[in-house]
């Protein structure tokens, strides 16, 4: 497979040439407490104040694996192991039931003897889990044994299966390691890690009632914050996020847990009635979405997680003044109150900090916060009044930059995962700012100036030559698009100016680029709407769009140098993809060659991304997560033009960051990878040169605008 548009480009070796917890709120890993064998089963009810039920002393009991209530265990003692607590007796003898299936002191599985059960740490709907001894590699960890009838689903253990295969491979500080997951005589359980701690909830009731201030709290919610972006950034929804799956250890790191359960078990019934869907959700920790039975997004997460932030500096729930003594939900309130709800201030925070809650709150999900790091920037303790601190590694030094986020306002008026949009002040927009300059102008954003490494290191899987030799490059602030320019936006420049291009395109006919008569931006080959990026357009026609925005707008609208183009994809990682080198977790932030790719476009023959990003050919811009830098699709979707000609390497280039000419210009530079293109390709440091007369189905742009 080619990339559209290429001159004579080396062959890449693919035959073508490149152009712990359970839901009931245990925490299943605490190895706070042992002195008691059971785990502390909660009034159903919600105290009035809206806090957790309070814990009844006489009421702790480890259920039986089959979710029933085990029997007086005092015929236990010969089974229990040296050391351990005997179960503690069932506040009503008359609800007793049979022996549960494993106790302290039994091996499971059984006929390997790898575990052997220590203490039980506490049960709920979906298992009991224990402190156990693994004596394979001789560490102690956590089990959770899933109850008998959960393991028989077979829908959801497959999703379970899959889901830890691939959770196996995460490693983040505040994320509880998993190290197994099978299924052993019809009981399916997990092996985790064991901490040291104590859950939130529990830390929330028996320590900071009233609340805590934010500067205690923080290590707690930027924790629990930057665990679930990596979740996010992998692909994964918590659904579930509360106090009870979040466990502060010992040394005050929170970590979150039960991120793949909930998740497993709920995904299998989306055809079931609501009710039966809304297993592993807390309702008052739910958007409203997931309370309506509304499949989980990375939106969802962040409305649970402002909740949980609240409640941990507040010490009372968000919605508990609109509510009164209806049920502590986002449904409820909105019911109440509609989507436009105000959410009463925390009167120890700044407006900017209730602002950031109020923006993961807000009961629209379109206008909810779109991440976890956005609102974690705005409620930081440490910024002062709506400046944030940026701070990114780039060519091995640290940029300390200072940004401004965009701000919310209560009543549901947040944005997404883009800040509100402003007109530029006078003075021009501030780092961080995205603004547009007209009606209908693209969306930009102000970059920052840093320096940072250009190129990619040798050992770089996929490397060319002219990606090298890495250098340093000093790149004065400026302003680019958030996105391709859309198909939209060039349909308003191509009437208001008239402007002409011609009729004719390369488009892919499965067995190579071919030129079309009558294929142009508005009929690349394949459907589109105003939304998705507009391909078919060659460098001229690009640099006439941007003249046309400089005389409309008065500003200094152009393509962008390919240093700046690499500042802005990089956004101060130094990988081969600023979300990392594993090409597998493209689908989650890149429109690329994929699984929808190779069903959908005729004549994939090259190494496709393992993943599914659902567009076979471009996808609406702004579809997939965006870099730090806050600039949707820098790699896949389309190649883009950038303003420098070809050179074969970067000896002699410019270390200003500037466009690097010449008057025999040789072609001009691609750069970024498009929806056709595979894994190799796809990379921050990718080069390829290009005739600038070409327009290809895959070659798009986006503009830069010089910044005071």
């Amino acid at each position: 497979m080619t990339s559209a548009g290429e001159e004579t480009v080396p062959d890449r070796g693919t035959g073508a040439t490149r152009a712990g917890s359970d839901d009931s709120g245990t925490s299943a890993p605490n190895d706070h407490d042992l002195r008691s064998s059971g785990q502390t089963l909660k009034r159903a009810a919600a105290e009035p104040d809206g806090r957790e039920p309070a814990v009844d002393p006489e009421m702790t009991v480890c259920l039986n694996v089959d979710g029933t209530l085990p029997v007086a265990p005092a015929t236990r003692d010969a089974a229990l192991g040296s050391g351990n607590v005997k179960p503690t007796q069932p506040p009503d003898p008359s609800m007793a039931r049979p022996q549960p299936s494993w106790q302290p002191g039994d091996w499971f599985p059984a006929d390997s003897r790898r575990y052997q059960l220590q203490v039980c740490l506490g049960s709920g709907g979906f298992g009991t889990v224990f402190r156990a001894h693994d004596r394979v590699v001789d560490v102690d960890v956590a089990i959770k044994l899933l109850h008998r009838k959960l393991s028989a689903n077979s829908g959801a253990i497959e999703a379970l299966r899959n889901g830890v295969r691939k959770t196996l491979k995460f490693n983040h500080e505040n994320l509880i390691k998993i190290f197994h997951f099978d299924i052993v005589d019809g009981c399916a359980f997990v092996v985790m890690e064991l901490l040291q701690g104590k859950p939130l909830d529990q830390m929330m009731r028996e320590d900071f009632a009233t609340g805590m201030p934010l500067e205690k709290a923080w290590s707690i919610i930027e924790g629990a914050g930057q665990g679930l972006d990596y979740l996010h950034r992998h692909g994964v929804v918590h659904s579930d996020l509360k106090p009870a799956n979040v466990f502060v250890t010992a040394g005050g790191v929170a970590k979150v847990l039960d991120f793949d359960l909930s998740r497993a078990f709920r995904d299998v019934e989306g055809s079931r009635p609501v009710a039966e869907r809304l297993m592993g959700i807390t309702p008052r920790y739910a958007s409203p979405e997931m309370l309506q039975g509304r499949p989980a997004s990375v939106r969802d997460d962040v409305f649970s997680f402002g909740v949980l932030a609240y409640e941990l500096i507040a010490g009372r729930n968000p919605f508990l003044e609109i509510c009164g003594d209806q049920p502590l939900d986002g449904l409820t309130a909105m019911g109440l109150g509609g989507k436009k709800l105000v959410v009463p201030p925390i009167t120890s925070l700044r407006g900017a900090q209730n602002e950031a809650l109020a923006g993961a709150l807000c009961l629209d999900t379109n206008a909810r916060t779109g991440r976890i790091v956005d609102v974690l920037a705005r409620l930081n303790p440490g910024r002062k009044g709506f400046e944030s601190k940026w701070i990114l590694v780039a060519g091995g030094a640290t940029i300390v930059i200072a940004a401004v986020l965009a701000t919310a306002r209560f009543g549901g008026e947040t944005r997404g995962p883009a800040p509100s949009l402003e007109a530029a002040p006078v003075g021009g927009p501030v780092d961080g700012q995205v603004f547009q300059d007209c009606k209908g102008c693209p969306k930009m954003v102000a970059i920052p100036g840093g320096s940072f490494t250009m190129g990619s290191p040798v050992g770089e899987v996929g490397r060319d030559p002219d990606e090298g030799p890495q250098h340093m490059v000093r790149v004065a602030r400026f302003a680019i698009g958030v996105v391709h320019v859309t198909r939209g936006e060039f349909e308003k420049f191509v009437s208001e100016s008239h402007y002409q291009g011609a009729d004719a395109c390369r488009v892919w006919n499965g067995e190579a680029w071919t030129e079309r008569t009558g294929a142009n931006w508005s009929h690349p080959g394949f459907p589109q709407n105003d939304d998705h990026p507009a391909v078919c357009v060659n460098w001229a026609d690009a640099q006439a769009y941007a003249s046309w925005l400089s005389q409309k707008t008065g500003m200094k609208y152009r393509l962008p140098s390919e240093a700046e183009w690499e500042y802005a994809a990089r956004a101060g990682t130094t990988g081969a993809r600023w979300w990392g080198d594993n090409s597998g977790n493209a689908c989650i932030y890149a429109n690329v060659m994929d699984r929808t790719g190779k069903e959908q476009v005729p004549g994939v023959t090259s190494e496709i991304h393992e993943c599914t990003d659902h567009w076979g050919y471009t996808a609406p811009v702004a579809s997939y997560e965006a870099n730090p830098f806050r600039l949707h699709d820098m790699l896949g979707n389309a190649w883009q033009w950038t303003e420098d000609c070809y050179h074969s390497n970067y000896s002699g280039v410019l270390a200003d960051g500037s466009a690097w000419t010449s008057d025999a210009c040789p072609g001009h530079v691609l750069r970024g990878g498009s929806w056709i293109d595979f894994p190799d390709v796809v990379r921050s440091a990718i080069r390829v040169r290009s005739e600038s007369s070409v327009r290809a189905g895959n070659i798009g742009f986006r503009v830069a605008r010089t910044l005071p």
